[in-house]
C-alpha cells in the first residue's frame, strides 16, 4: 500500500509546527536566567568548639542561601561541597559555604 502525498505544503506544515513547539518548550525549560542571584562561596575556618551541626545552624539563621532549608540538609550540603566523608571537622579546617552575591 502506497501513500500518495497530494499537497506537499500541507504535509510538511504539521511536522514543522510540532518541531517549532518542541523547540520553544525546550528553550523555556532550559532557561535558567529566571533568577538574577548567583551562587558564590565564602570561606570560613572552624573555631574551637564548633561542630558541623553548629555551623549549619548558624548558616540557617544568617545565610540567605539556606533560607527555608532543614538543618540536616544544610549539614549534608556543606559535607558534599567540601568533600567530607562524615561530619568530623577540626579547628582550623577551611570550609566553603555557598551564599548569594
Amino acid at each position: 500500500m502506497k501513500i500518495k502525498i497530494v499537497n506537499r505544503k500541507k504535509f510538511m506544515k504539521l511536522p514543522a509546527i510540532i518541531l517549532g513547539i518542541l523547540f520553544i518548550c525546550i528553550l523555556l525549560l532550559t532557561n535558567n536566567s529566571s533568577s538574577n542571584t548567583k551562587t558564590a562561596y565564602k570561606t570560613i575556618y572552624v573555631s574551637k568548639g564548633e561542630t558541623l551541626w553548629y555551623i549549619a545552624n548558624e548558616q540557617s539563621k544568617n545565610n540567605q542561601y539556606y533560607k527555608d532549608y532543614d538543618i540536616r540538609d544544610i549539614v549534608q550540603n556543606i559535607k558534599e561541597i567540601n568533600g567530607l566523608a562524615d561530619a568530623n571537622i577540626f579547628v582550623g579546617k577551611e570550609l566553603k559555604i555557598p551564599s548569594y552575591k
